[in-house]
């Protein structure tokens, strides 16, 4: 789990240059794998609707592979890396149009899977990456005509959507649990917003070092049972905040370490104005917020993985003559 942290960077650093059209068709086979992964997941849905809708009223959501909240960041890089692809330019008219549709398909089903964390990362990048289409090279038409569709197409979503509509009853009556520590046990933000308190806890008692990772999932449960005994030991769970998780594991010494490995090439995104660097460390960081993103493997990959991929070649302007090999430039 914490070697590709050491081994990835080191990899990506000893590879020869990236040619762009190699980085292309990463990116293209990230939107193609995700796009598959939807059609999966839309066609059990088709066959089991009820009892998924069901599911959006007692905090779940339909079955994914990966799991839901780490697909539904993907397809958030995938939306944005498709985005920046088409507006780079060098891609054959097929494959613009290609690209552009499963966009589209992407985007509709971010919105029929109706994950929290999913919805918010793309339309946060979707913004940053709009509004930097119409600061820094003064295309407001394409940004606001983007923007309205894009409006248009989610408000749309809202009223067809069975999911989505639970997910937002769901949403209010769990906000409105908050204060009964017994509906941890049912409402997913409600149990977040304790394991906050039981994690802040571990913090004040050890701050500098924090318990050890290997540590962090027993003193959890023992401040669970002192502080919420209303809450059955099958519902405990880890700090859902990369931040305070990383505090609680490592103390504040080990998040100060962390920030800076991390967020150390955010500074060089911005030289090089690398906008899909930085809608990917937006969308990243977002996630943070609600989630202990890099604690799983395939956390570790969209978490890392696809930032270092953004690093190692930003995508060029469209003058560019190798945005893709010679015989894939003709429109």
């Amino acid at each position: 789990m914490q070697l590709p942290f050491v081994l990835l960077p080191a990899a990506f650093l000893l590879l020869p240059d990236w040619q762009p059209w190699q980085v292309r068709r990463i990116w293209l086979l990230l939107l193609a794998m995700c796009l598959v992964a939807a059609l999966a997941a839309t066609g059990n849905y088709v066959l089991h609707n009820k009892e998924i809708e069901q599911l959006y009223l007692q905090s779940k959501v339909m079955p994914t592979e990966p799991d839901h909240i780490r697909f539904s960041l993907l397809i958030s890089i995938a939306l944005v890396a498709g985005a920046a692809l088409v507006g780079a330019g060098g891609l054959a008219r097929r494959w613009r149009t290609t690209v552009l549709i499963a966009l589209v398909l992407l985007f509709l089903f971010q919105h029929l899977l109706a994950v929290r964390s999913g919805i918010v990362t793309m339309y946060a990048a979707g913004f940053a990456g709009l509004l930097w289409l119409g600061w820094y090279q003064h295309r407001w038409k394409v940004a606001l005509g983007t923007a309205l569709g894009s409006v248009a197409l989610g408000l749309g979503c809202l009223l067809v959507f069975p999911t989505l509509q639970n997910k937002v009853a769901n949403t209010r009556t769990d906000a409105a649990q908050m204060e009964s520590v017994q509906a941890a046990n049912n409402y997913s933000m409600t149990a977040r917003v304790y394991s906050y308190q039981a994690a802040w806890t571990i913090i004040q008692k050890h701050p500098l070092l924090g318990v050890s990772k290997v540590r962090l999932a027993d003193e959890m449960a023992k401040e669970y049972s002192y502080r919420f005994p209303e809450i059955e030991p099958d519902r405990y769970v880890l700090p859902h905040n990369q931040y305070l998780y990383n505090v609680a594991a490592y103390g504040i010494i080990g998040l100060l370490v962390f920030l800076l490995g991390y967020y150390y090439s955010l500074g060089v995104a911005f030289r090089q104005k690398n906008v899909l660097l930085l809608l990917v460390y937006l969308i990243i960081t977002i996630s943070f917020a609600v989630e202990y993103t890099l604690e799983s493997n395939i956390g570790v990959i969209v978490g890392l993985f696809f930032m270092l991929l953004a690093a190692a070649s930003p995508l060029g302007p469209a003058s560019d003559s190798n945005l893709l090999p010679a015989g894939e430039l003709t429109a």
